[in-house]
């Protein structure tokens, strides 16, 4: 599943990751791109997580929280521990799911959405859905299947996007898939830079909610302590 943000993120994971043998689809190392220039952002190729299982899902969280970095192997069945969680500025502030248009389990407009939920409800506001193989399907269906994946995934329409197959032997250059392609980054840099913003907000509060707490804290001691004298 591939992952992007404000300094964490990433692409197709099949053309870009290291992928070894076993392990199911493959135990793949996270891997970095974008971080040799000069930028404040970078992105985060690792394997998908369509299994569905206990296991994966807490290999999805340590990536998203920053116990897995980018060099590490993506391990599974490893206990989630809240306590380890690294400073926000680690973590995927975006992430981007990677679909296919011609995947039966999309089509159908139940397999995805009934898997994907544990995933949808844990991600969130920080979804860009990326349908690959565009150019396999008819006009007539690309609404539909667009539909399909925001219900799969979450992410919003605007933040939901259809390319077609990338061929890397191709020797003349796909601009249209090289626009495509900055599209995706640019809703992906959106979305991290909201959900950067959202986050800062809700420490403010949080801080301003301990404030108000303190205050009534002390307002209710020196209240209890008049109490006190009045009665003597």
């Amino acid at each position: 599943m591939p992952s992007a943000g404000k300094r964490d993120g990433s692409k197709d994971m099949k053309s870009t990751a290291e992928i070894q043998t076993a392990n199911g689809e493959g135990t793949i190392v996270l891997q970095e791109f974008l971080d040799d220039i000069d930028n404040d952002f970078c992105l985060v190729d690792t394997r998908g997580f369509f299994q569905h299982n206990i296991d994966e899902f807490t290999a999805l969280a340590d990536i998203v929280y920053g116990r897995i970095r980018p060099g590490q192997v993506v391990r599974f069945g490893t206990p989630d521990n809240e306590d380890t969680e690294e400073y926000f500025p680690n973590w995927l502030h975006a992430i981007i799911i990677v679909l296919s248009a011609t995947d039966p389990r999309l089509q159908d407009g139940k397999t995805h959405r009934k898997h994907l939920k544990i995933i949808r409800d844990f991600l969130r506001r920080r979804v860009i859905t990326v349908i690959t193989h565009h150019d396999m399907i008819d006009k007539s269906q690309e609404e539909d299947i667009l539909a399909k994946a925001c219900a799969a995934t979450g992410s919003a329409r605007d933040h939901t996007f259809l390319v077609a197959k990338y061929h890397l032997d191709k020797k003349e250059t796909d601009y249209n898939a090289e626009i495509k392609a900055m599209d995706v980054m640019k809703s992906a840099l959106n979305v991290a830079e909201r959900y950067v913003k959202f986050h800062k907000l809700q420490e403010q509060w949080e801080r301003e909610d301990e404030a108000i707490g303190d205050d009534v804290s002390t307002i209710d001691g020196k209240y209890q302590c008049t109490c006190r004298r009045e009665e003597n």
